[in-house]
């Protein structure tokens, strides 16, 4: 979720087309856009049939096109509002609708909304998406801010259900004019998307379950969430026992408390699962501990957020039909209208609370277009004008957003709950009338008058009356640009007897000047918002004004560009039922660009805000000044005849950033790389006893980081650097000797760093001081430094590589935080003896630091010598055998342990082109091991080989059946000196097309 475009691997479908239409099989994205309250969009996985009708002849009137799809679904759709903190540019977790932490967020789903506008994602745009998290971030371009309004429209799953769709949009156009354009059109449409009732056995869910999700009818269902079972070590959750605990007094509790040691047989196993029910709302918390799996602890009657009960599925069923359309009477003159008619079963297996299922909305109206009414000069004076209604019942449902992305702020109703697909809070039909009036001097200028008036039910009215001026794009450019909108809007709410007047205005004037390439702007924008109880002077929030100034300029040249704003905010809130001053803001953003011609290229942006508040406000109500600062400084430079190759990034926000919890998800062979070995013999998962896998499709677990439920506030920043250095581009003369002596040598250096930290100098940060980085304030930071060396590097005799490495790195999980340092320095030769015999040697020196505060197995700091020379003969172009020695001493500078390490390894190589390959290996080694080590400094010690002799050994053999075909074998084997002989087959049979 980095880049604007997002290509979905996992894609795969079939397309067949003709001259009548298309047909479609597999994986693809349905869109709907021919009605206003039938809109849908979804990814989905199924057929879908597209075809477009055309007219025989030219005395023929009708064309048209229709669009049939029967699928799965692959995503619920939900909008979310974002609270958006001062200076922090994320991330911000989506949610699921019943406030699941863990969603699986559909790839390019999203759509991101900043103040009714839509971003684009991207790292060089406004946003980018961690779709395995369901986070976004906001970049460098968008300095975020606590004013902001931040909508996320987006499809997720959770795998509860496999939901079915059927679709249908028909189209028809009809009655032509004499240019053949169409002046009627009718369109239809039918969509179903449906939950299966038959799910019982998939989730394990029982008849008791089946009689309270029916008893339950459209509320939430839950039970227990504890399950006995027998005890079980390698078990996919976490194991629990149940305890009585003594609150205070005669008060006690039955507490479930995760496994963490051996149990009796007698003791009461039990499987728990949690649901979340919010803050202060539940007994326990997720901790981070030793065991492996999500833990949760029992904190105390509402200290926590989350039960021990499980929140039961329940299918659902929507349907919409559809039928709307317009007819342009007279040229210029549109009459339209829709009906749409909605049922909604929020539970199918339950005929409770079904009188609000049905639910119908409409709307109608005229349109006028573009039509002359006086001629001023040579200009002309044009006329749009628009008349809608829009009824809609309180059980009307649309599977899309179908009102404006800002329809609660439109008619001030930010008071009262908005679903983007349902009604206002449930309280009674929604009426919308409004007209729209339009004048346009031909391409100069345009003017625009509305008024619209909102009813719901009985309790609110909103009555809202805008004027917009602005100029049209011209080829001018040294014209003026120029807008300005002013709004009112006055509400009356019954049920919580507030009465609302929100007046806000906005503008904009700009010009290009000396041939286009000097740019001066300024906007502004000023609102007031009063909102009163219903008889009396005295306000209350949400009431609020703020002016807004931001004057700024631009200038552009051939090869570089430059842009500069300064804004000047004011903000005034509600103290003692009237706006006094609360906070002064002023944000500078500026970017620049420079693009020489072909050696130096580079673009920054940089943001910086700072907020003080009003000693009223910072007194009565505890608020705080803000400073933040956002940068991004990205280029490369080829100086000295393109000698040198530089490039660097530097990238530097305020965030928030969780905790990450080391867990290991048993997966089986197919996809896990890391094995369990239970060092204590306690027979409990804990994480220090993983350790990755020594021969593929060994291991059965695989490692993934989940993050904690709290977000900390910290500051993030990212720094790298790249300089490759070759001498003999300095040289004149390509085939001179000293051009290819120089030619031999290349130099590479790589910088590298980040940190995300909870510093409050944020100096210390922004200015990369290494002396508080990866130290009590880190939540998770690296450095990497690398340089590299070769010689002779296109010589095939003889050839010399070195490289040193040396990496730091702190990590803050949730079971403890672990401090790394790695140091390793290679020199790799390699010589040609004749014809078929080469020889390579290895020599590396390396140190593995690991220091880990509550893990004691992930404790050490080992240092090693490592020799490899290694013999290579190829009789042929069909085959090769290697054979080689590698000689290891390493020992432990913490814990007084060493090891010695000795492998024999031979591998040979035996192919056809076209045809078949095979490569087969077999190693023996012997490992003399002095002291004690287990878990992770056992696997380093040894190289993952255990203490004596042992071997291992591989074949992998490929078949090309055809020119499409391809079958595969993969043999491994291993035979540890204290542990059974372990043997892991694999076959493939795979084809391309």
């Amino acid at each position: 979720g980095t880049t604007q475009r997002i290509d979905e691997f996992d894609k795969v479908f079939i397309e067949l087309s003709s001259r009548q239409g298309t047909a479609q099989l597999g994986d693809f994205e349905l869109d709907l856009r021919g009605s206003t309250l039938a809109q849908f969009s979804r990814k989905l996985q199924g057929v879908k049939l597209q075809g477009a009708t055309r007219s025989l002849d030219t005395s023929s009137r009708f064309g048209g096109g229709a669009v049939l799809a029967a699928a799965t679904t692959r995503g619920i759709f939900r909008s979310q509002t974002l609270e958006i903190e001062d200076g922090t540019q994320g991330p911000y977790r989506l949610e699921g609708a019943s406030g699941e932490r863990f969603i699986i967020l559909i790839p390019a789903s999203e759509t991101v909304f900043l103040d009714g506008v839509r971003l684009v994602r991207g790292e060089s745009n406004d946003y980018v998406v961690d779709y395995s998290t369901a986070e976004i971030t906001f970049t460098a371009n968008r300095l975020m801010s606590q004013e902001k309004r931040v909508v996320v429209e987006f499809q997720y799953t959770t795998n509860q259900f496999t939901r079915t769709l059927v679709a249908t949009e028909v189209t028809s156009r009809f009655w032509t004019d004499s240019n053949g354009a169409e002046r009627a059109q009718l369109n239809v449409a039918y969509i179903r998307e449906s939950d299966s009732r038959q799910f019982f056995d998939e989730f394990g869910l029982t008849s008791a379950d089946s009689l309270l999700i029916a008893g339950s009818g459209d509320q939430t269902a839950f039970r227990s969430g504890a399950e006995e079972v027998v005890y079980d070590a390698e078990a996919a959750y976490v194991q629990y026992t149940l305890e009585q605990r003594t609150l205070g007094g005669d008060e006690s509790d039955s507490v479930f408390v995760a496994i963490s040691a051996p149990v009796a047989d007698s003791t009461r196993v039990f499987r728990v699962r949690f649901s979340r029910v919010g803050q202060n709302n539940g007994r326990y918390n997720r901790v981070g501990r030793n065991l492996n799996g999500i833990v949760y602890e029992y904190a105390g009657p509402n200290l926590g957020e989350y039960e021990p009960i499980r929140l039961l599925p329940i299918p659902k069923q929507q349907r919409l039909f559809d039928i709307g359309g317009k007819i342009e009477l007279v040229p210029g003159i549109e009459v339209f209208g829709e009906f749409a008619q909605s049922t909604s079963d929020q539970n199918r297996l339950s005929s409770l609370d079904s009188e609000d299922d049905v639910g119908q909305g409409g709307l109608a109206g005229v349109k006028v277009m573009r039509r002359r009414v006086a001629n001023i000069g040579s200009l002309q004076l044009l006329l749009d004008a628009l008349v809608e209604r829009r009824r809609r019942q309180d059980t009307f449902r649309t599977f899309n957003r179908t009102r404006s992305i800002e329809f609660s702020r439109d008619w001030n109703l930010d008071a009262r709950s908005v679903s983007a697909t349902g009604s206002v809070d449930g309280t009674g039909s929604e009426l919308i009338d409004t007209a729209e009036l339009g004048l346009m001097l031909s391409d100069v200028s345009q003017l625009t008058i509305k008024y619209g008036r909102l009813e719901v039910g009985d309790s609110f009215s909103s009555n809202r009356i805008s004027g917009a001026i602005n100029s049209l794009p011209s080829v001018d450019s040294t014209s003026v640009r120029y807008s300005y909108e002013v709004e009112n809007v006055i509400s009356k709410d019954g049920g919580l007897s507030i009465a609302g007047d929100w007046f806000r205005q906005k503008g904009f004037l700009s010009t290009t000047r000396f041939g286009g390439w000097f740019a001066p702007q300024v906007s502004f924008e000023h609102e007031e918002r009063k909102q009163r109880r219903s008889g009396t002077d005295s306000l209350g929030a949400p009431s609020v004004g703020f002016f807004d100034i931001r004057p700024g300029v631009g200038v552009f040249g051939r090869r570089s560009s430059a842009f500069a704003e300064v804004q000047y905010r004011t903000e005034d809130e509600p103290i003692d039922g009237a706006l006094v001053d609360a906070s002064t803001s002023i944000t500078t953003r500026s970017r620049f660009q420079i693009r020489s011609r072909g050696s130096f290229r580079t673009n920054a942006t940089v943001g910086y805000r700072i907020r003080r508040y009003s000693e009223q406000v910072s007194s009565l109500l505890g608020r705080q000044d803000q400073e933040s600062l956002v940068l991004s400084w990205n280029g490369n430079w080829k100086p000295l005849k393109r000698s040198i190759t530089a490039s660097w990034l530097y990238e530097a926000q305020t965030e928030r950033t969780p905790r990450l919890q080391e867990i290991y998800v048993r997966t089986g062979p197919e996809f896990g790389d890391y094995v369990w070995i239970d060092d204590n013999g306690d027979g409990v998962l804990q994480i220090e006893e993983f350790v990755s896998e020594t021969t593929a499709n060994e291991g059965t677990y695989s490692r993934t980081f989940v993050p904690s439920d709290s977000l900390f506030s910290s500051v993030g920043v990212q720094a790298r650097g790249r300089v490759d250095f070759d001498p003999s581009k300095l040289v004149v003369g390509r085939n001179s000797s000293l051009a290819k002596v120089l030619r031999n040598i290349v130099l590479g250096t790589v910088v590298d760093v980040s940190e995300k930290s909870r510093d409050p100098e944020l100096a210390n940060i922004y200015l990369l001081r290494q002396s508080r980085f990866r130290g009590e304030n880190t939540l998770r930071g690296r450095l990497l430094i690398r340089q590299t060396l070769s010689l002779f590097r296109s010589n095939r005799f003889v050839g010399i590589d070195g490289s040193y490495t040396h990496s730091r790195g702190l990590s803050d999980l949730t079971a403890s935080a672990e401090e790394r340092q790695n140091e390793i320095a290679t020199l790799e030769t390699r010589v040609r003896l004749s014809g078929r015999l080469s020889a390579q040697a290895l020599l590396e020196r390396d140190r593995k630091f690991l220091f880990s505060s509550a893990l004691v197995s992930r404790q050490f700091d080992l240092r090693s010598t490592t020799i490899t020379p290694r013999l290579t003969w190829t009789p042929g172009r069909a085959a090769s055998v290697r054979f080689g020695v590698e000689y290891a001493r390493k020992s432990d500078r913490l814990v007084d342990r060493r090891a010695t390490v000795v492998k024999l390894p031979l591998e040979i190589r035996i192919q056809k082109a076209r045809k078949f390959q095979i490569l087969s290996r077999i190693e023996t080694a012997t490992v003399d091991v002095e002291g004690e080590a287990t878990g992770l400094a056992s696997f380093e010690l040894t190289d993952g080989r255990g203490s004596g002799r042992s071997y291992l050994w591989n074949v992998t053999g490929e078949y090309f059946v055809s020119r499409y075909l391809r079958a595969s074998l993969t043999y491994d084997g291993r035979s540890p000196s204290s542990a059974p002989t372990l043997h892991t087959v694999r076959m493939q049979l795979s084809a391309s097309f």
